[in-house]
């Protein structure tokens, strides 16, 4: 079992058995691996809604964004921002979608 040690200057350093600092791993940054297809890094990606909490850990996998295509709950999302008019990008555009959204279902 690692326990967490905090520097100084903040920084968060992982100390494994015995106390002994241990090596950082890819898994603790959020990379999963090496795509086969096209080389990029597989990225940790939560399929549920980030809102919910606790957040569901089986909902957790890595994927690679440049190969592989959104999600259902990612394509429905660019739907609704695509049907509203507005810009994809920012996170304005995504609250003022959610909010149309809620307030057409009242």
């Amino acid at each position: 079992m690692s326990r967490a040690y905090r520097a100084s200057n903040g920084r968060v350093i992982q100390r494994g058995s015995g106390g002994r600092f241990r090596r950082t791993t890819p898994a603790d940054l959020g990379i999963g691996g090496v795509c086969s297809t096209c080389g990029h890094l597989l990225l940790q990606h939560y399929a549920g809604d980030s809102r919910e909490r606790p957040l569901d850990p089986q909902k957790w996998s890595y994927r690679c964004f440049t190969c592989n295509p959104l999600t259902e709950a990612e394509q429905q999302l660019q739907e609704d921002i695509a049907a509203a008019g507005k810009p994809t990008g920012g996170f304005t555009a995504m609250i003022e979608a959610a909010v149309a959204k809620l307030s057409q279902e009242q």
